[in-house]
């Protein structure tokens, strides 16, 4: 059969596939897809079960992929946070997204690969 991906070949895949859908066909930051992937890797971690404290470390990190789960929205609800923040457009959007992403790194922090020895 075909070869398994690196870890590094699969990232590259993932940056390389979903670039188009962050831009428009200018170049500029395509604001709603960036929103609905951060919605999407959040939800992906309630989906696979990425806050279960029976996981260990290898099922989450291995099998379901949670640390990129919880990283990629983690990061993008920040980057959001910061881009509304920049740019001064909407000031709700900035603390909703500041919200999102403090609220996903107390998750992961809670969650067996981290020892869950944060934020009890």
């Amino acid at each position: 059969g075909p070869r398994p991906q690196t870890m590094a070949e699969a990232l590259s895949d993932l940056t390389t596939s979903s670039a188009p859908f962050l831009f428009d066909s200018e170049g500029r930051t395509d604001w709603i897809n960036v929103e609905a992937a951060a919605e999407l890797f959040e939800t992906s971690i309630t989906f696979a079960g990425c806050g279960n404290s029976s996981l260990t470390s290898d099922q989450f990190v291995e099998e379901l992929s949670c640390d990129m789960r919880w990283a990629h929205a983690l990061v993008l609800h920040e980057y959001l946070s910061q881009a509304y923040t920049r740019f001064a457009t909407a000031p709700e959007l900035q603390l909703y997204h500041r919200s999102k992403a403090t609220s996903l790194l107390q998750g992961i922090l809670k969650t067996p690969r981290f020892n869950g020895s944060c934020c009890s």
